[in-house]
């Protein structure tokens, strides 16, 4: 019960557990490696002190091995940790989500929301993006260039020359 708990909580970052939900209902399949991966990604290295459901307080740590629960303090004779590996916790958030057990109601409402906002941001930006190869497409096709080549946004290369003695070159992007 202290792992669902802990693990219902999210990433301990702003909409992360949105996007772990996102994640794990989204019609793709992934693998667990491919899961593993994003959920080193959201939770990245850090913790918080943590209050479990009997009032004792203790931490909940993630790094690059997972998520460590420590019960208790430093020194006390009833302290216990339990690290739960990125596999396990994969598999316990799997769990929680086919089983409608990890937003809870207020957090299905949120999560309406939350998808409602992110699709007409993700529709906005994609419209953005083709208005932008539309132009450069434009642009080329103008100056007599050859077509851009989109495969990489962060860099299209639109023309390329070299001074007369070949010293220099110049890329434009």
């Amino acid at each position: 019960a202290e792992i669902n708990y802990a693990l219902c909580r999210g990433s301990g970052f702003s909409e992360g557990k949105m996007r772990i939900n996102h994640f794990y209902t989204a019609p793709l399949l992934v693998t667990e490696k491919e899961s593993i991966a994003f959920l080193k990604k959201e939770y990245g290295t850090g913790g918080c002190s943590w209050t479990f459901l009997d009032g004792t307080h203790g931490w909940v740590d993630h790094d690059s091995k997972g998520i460590k629960i420590t019960y208790g303090n430093y020194g006390d004779p009833n302290r216990y940790e339990k690290l739960l590996k990125w596999s396990e916790v994969d598999k316990r958030l799997r769990l929680l989500i086919e089983t409608d057990r990890y937003l809870g109601e207020a957090g299905k409402e949120k999560y309406e929301k939350w998808i409602t906002e992110k699709l007409e941001k993700d529709a906005a930006y994609a419209a953005s993006m083709e208005r932008a190869k539309r132009l450069i497409s434009e642009y080329c096709e103008r100056e007599r260039l050859s077509a851009p080549d989109f495969s990489n946004l962060k860099e299209i290369p639109l023309a390329y020359t070299t001074t007369e003695d070949g010293a220099h070159e110049l890329q434009v992007y």
